[in-house]
């Protein structure tokens, strides 16, 4: 049975709740992916978020209510190519079934926002993850790192909408700066790798340097504190 949870862990503070509709083994499969680490501990979220994509049993028929701020989907991506049409269809007319919320989509594949963005509620805040400019292989079937540049530059204005830089990875500053920069978004939240996957991580002098750059350009960035690990 689905419900609605409580959003907790250290994720966005400014999300409320939280809920999941898509299950299945999320098609992008990074090597990072706090869900891969669930699935581990976890044999119901094992068994959820393995195999097939499907809508998971009574998940369109939970009360969202109002005033409310819900990550739709946290465990996967709704906007993944593997994800059918009517199965988004399906999600979003459950979010526009209660207008008095705020809803919060994630995806790295943030071109196919633009499929549904006259059925995406109003006043929701969509987002991608940028780890990099640069491509790494544990990104392993994402998008290019371009191709999410360019989603979110296409939705810039029409939504309110946010790139997440977590966990961030080593980059050149100029060339990341020119994508964040490209893609015009509202916010950027900035983190480290907090289950110590041994990526290959920046500097914090290089963090701060990107930092100042976006501040100049009155982009809000969004510190995580799990950044004072790189502080060495």
């Amino acid at each position: 049975m689905s419900k609605l949870q409580k959003s907790k862990g250290n994720m966005y503070d400014w999300v409320t709740h939280q809920h999941s509709h898509i299950g299945g083994e999320c098609s992008h499969k990074c090597e990072y992916c706090y869900v891969q680490n669930t699935k581990s501990l976890n044999p119901d979220a094992n068994a959820r978020y393995t195999g097939e994509i499907r809508i998971i049993e009574g998940s369109l028929d939970v009360d969202y209510g109002k005033n409310k701020v819900i990550f739709i989907d946290h465990m996967n991506d709704l906007f993944a190519e593997g994800v059918p049409d009517d199965f988004i269809f399906k999600v979003l007319s459950h979010c526009l079934k209660y207008p008095l919320n705020k809803y919060v989509f994630q995806t790295k594949n943030p071109l196919r926002y633009r499929n549904f963005s006259d059925t995406i509620p109003l006043g929701s805040i969509l987002g991608t993850t940028i780890e990099s400019n640069r491509r790494y292989g544990c990104m392993s079937n994402s998008p290019t790192v371009f191709s999410r540049v360019r989603g979110m530059h296409n939705m810039s204005g029409k939504f309110e909408t946010f790139i997440t830089a977590e966990p961030i990875m080593d980059f050149d500053v100029n060339e990341f700066f020119d994508m964040i920069s490209y893609a015009k978004p509202t916010f950027v939240n900035i983190g480290a790798d907090s289950k110590r996957h041994g990526l290959n991580e920046p500097t914090y002098d290089k963090i701060m340097e990107l930092y100042e750059l976006l501040c100049k350009e009155n982009i809000e960035v969004r510190k995580k504190i799990n950044l004072e690990r790189l502080q060495v």
